[in-house]
């Protein structure tokens, strides 16, 4: 799942430390829309309550795992600390331990292979 999701959503948002998000709008999209959070409150530059925090932590997990990016390109993208990514992985890794967070981990998974189906043939390669 994760290459289907790495190929469609490009890497053009990593070119020379650019912190532009275009390929890592869908993960924001369908965090925001699961977790009942606005795009921008995911961006936000500071700390948030913990309902949005958890919810930035998820999307930087999604971006990480499902689109392949490293911790490094996770925070620039994220306006974090290469560590704060890390961190945020470890914290959802920690929690997929518990089985109904790991389903809601899958469904959002799920839903962003969706999205890349939606995007289509992207790069040469078609998403199945």
């Amino acid at each position: 799942m994760a290459a289907d999701l790495a190929i469609v959503f490009s890497s053009s948002d990593l070119d020379k430390g650019s912190r532009d998000r275009t390929g890592v709008f869908p993960v924001l999209s369908v965090v925001s829309s699961a977790r009942r959070v606005s795009v921008d409150q995911l961006l936000l530059p500071n700390r948030a309550p913990a309902s949005v925090a958890l919810a930035r932590q998820i999307a930087m997990y999604l971006t990480h795992v499902a689109l392949g990016r490293n911790f490094t390109q996770v925070a620039r993208l994220f306006g974090r600390d290469r560590t704060t990514a890390a961190h945020a992985c470890q914290i959802i890794e920690d929690l997929r331990d518990e089985p109904s967070f790991d389903l809601q981990m899958h469904c959002l998974e799920v839903a962003l292979l969706a999205q890349a189906k939606v995007w289509g043939q992207v790069g040469g390669r078609a998403v199945q």
